[in-house]
Formats: structure tokens, sequence, C-alpha cells
């Protein structure tokens, strides 16, 4: 019910992020009404949209987590005029390749939804050859480096898996990328001791999920 409602405010960013979000719901009744409101607004009410929000779920389904909406995703994003600033958060790491196999497919619409959606990222037109998106993809990737906060001495284990970024705008012309991780963090065993005498120790491994951002720097040339 409420993404259908959520149809009745076209005109508001917030009503077609929702919808993307909804793709990714656990019920199958609420991500297929999601995406039947999705593809109604963007073949019959399409707009310019700040998809920036919208970065972390984006990333997901471009990773290919509903591949029956992925094509609807395409369509959505190319007609709301999707921001190329952010290119590198959702192409990078692997986000593109399930767009450069659409590039490739035998069908026409296909490659016509991943063309116009790369052309749309791109602000460019690098044709039909999906070796040339793929070198540009691959510029993507080496365009930004990861700061990661040093955690030597602590006697943890982390694991960060990039789900995805936003730009931050920095007095009105500075942009900033920032990432969206998943940092699995593992605690070392430890063993109980009560008055020198040793009572057993507490599981392996404890591990603990959180979300971090942290900051995406550009390489510099030297």
């Amino acid at each position: 019910m409420a993404a259908i409602l959520l149809m009745n405010f076209s005109s508001d960013d917030v009503a077609w992020r929702g919808l993307v979000s909804g793709l990714r719901d656990p019920d199958n009744l609420v991500s297929a009404t999601c995406l039947q409101a999705l593809n109604s607004l963007s073949t019959y009410l399409p707009r310019k949209v700040d998809w920036g929000p919208s970065v972390p779920d984006l990333v997901r389904l471009l990773h290919g987590t509903d591949l029956f909406a992925f094509q609807f995703v395409l369509k959505a994003l190319t007609v709301t005029q999707i921001d190329p600033k952010v290119a590198a958060p959702l192409l990078a790491h692997g986000g593109g390749r399930l767009v450069i196999a659409y590039l490739r497919a035998q069908h026409d619409e296909q490659r016509d939804l991943a063309h116009g959606f790369l052309v749309a990222l791109a602000g460019r037109d690098l044709g039909s050859s999906p070796e040339k998106w793929e070198s540009w993809i691959a510029n993507l990737n080496s365009s930004a480096q990861l700061r990661v906060p040093s955690a030597v001495g602590t006697g943890l284990t982390q694991h960060l898996q990039l789900f995805g970024s936003a730009f931050v705008s920095l007095d009105g012309d500075r942009m900033r990328s920032f990432g969206l991780f998943e940092n699995q963090i593992s605690y070392p065993a430890r063993k109980n001791t009560q008055a020198g005498h040793s009572t057993g120790s507490v599981p392996l491994e404890h591990q603990r999920t959180e979300f971090v951002a942290l900051e995406l720097i550009p390489h510099q040339r030297i």
C-alpha cells in the first residue's frame, strides 16, 4: 500500500528513493509492488532525481541482489538523469560487471539499457564497445584509494567490505567522497582466570559488525 501511495508523489525525490529502497525488501509482495511503481513512474513521469542518498541501495542492486529488477533500475536511473558524480561509487569495485554483461547481450533492449545508463553516468558516449567502457570503469577503480585508520597494536582483525560511496559538498564546489563499509571486527580469544586458576576459555572469537564511513582519497600523481 505504501509503495502505491508513493506514486502520488512523483515530484518528490524521496518517493523515488523510497521505491528503490523497497526493491530490497525481504517481502516479495512489497518488492514487486515497488518495482511496478518505479517502472510506472519511469515510463510516464520521468524527471531528474537526486540519487545521492540512495547510493548504498543502488550499489547492492547493481551487484545483482535482485536480478529481475536490474534492468528496471537501469531504466529508472537513466531517465531520471543520474548525476555523473556518483559514477565511481556505483560502478567501482565490481559494480559495473552486470552492466557490462548487459552491454554484451544479444538482445537490443538489454544492450540499449546498459549503454544509455553508462552514457548518463559518464556524461559522454564512448560508443557500443564493451572494452572501452570496461577501461573507463577501470579508471574509476584506480581514481581513489582508501584511507583506513591504523589498527596496529589493538589485537583486532578488521575486514572491510565496500558497499557504496556518497559525495559531500564542501564550500559549495569542493567534493569529498566517503565510502560506506561493513566493518567486521574480530576479537582474539581470551582466557578467563580467577585466583590464578584457569576457568576455561571464552569462545575462540567474538565478532561484531558495524557500518563505518571512511574517506576515499584521490590518487595524486608524483
